[in-house]
């Protein structure tokens, strides 16, 4: 089901953890060093979690009152089991950057596509489209 690659195989004789000032909360796996917490924050990647599985989260209001938040099977986000907004019906990051590409392409008068853009000078750059 998940998309997600797997989680490394440990070898104890050869990967290590620690903890120290400059890499925080580290790890050595496969050769590779691996910071999880320092300074800067809490650095986690898509392998950190291909074994999670979570059928509802559990949030607590001001009141103290516990509200569940789950998805349905229809793609719906259920808060308290009342489907509250449909998910199908979003855009998805690739399709969003995709409308955006096709958004900073203009059609000139004689119909020859351009596609738009801007560099780091603030200049406004012209591509013609093939």
């Amino acid at each position: 089901m998940s998309k997600l690659p797997g989680r490394p195989v440990i070898q104890p004789t050869i990967d290590k953890f620690g903890i120290n000032k400059d890499y925080g909360l580290w790890a050595i796996v496969s050769n590779k060093l691996r910071s999880f917490v320092d300074p800067a924050g809490i650095h986690l990647t898509p392998v950190d979690f291909s074994d999670l599985y979570l059928p509802a989260i559990i949030f607590v209001d001001e009141k103290g009152t516990q509200h569940e938040l789950s998805l349905n099977s229809k793609n719906q986000l259920l808060i308290d089991d009342k489907a509250i907004i449909d998910l199908s019906e979003l855009y998805t990051k690739d399709q969003v950057d995709e409308l955006l590409k096709k958004a900073t392409v203009l059609t000139s008068p004689n119909g020859s596509k351009y596609q738009i853009s801007i560099n780091d000078n603030g200049e406004i750059i012209t591509t013609k489209e093939v």
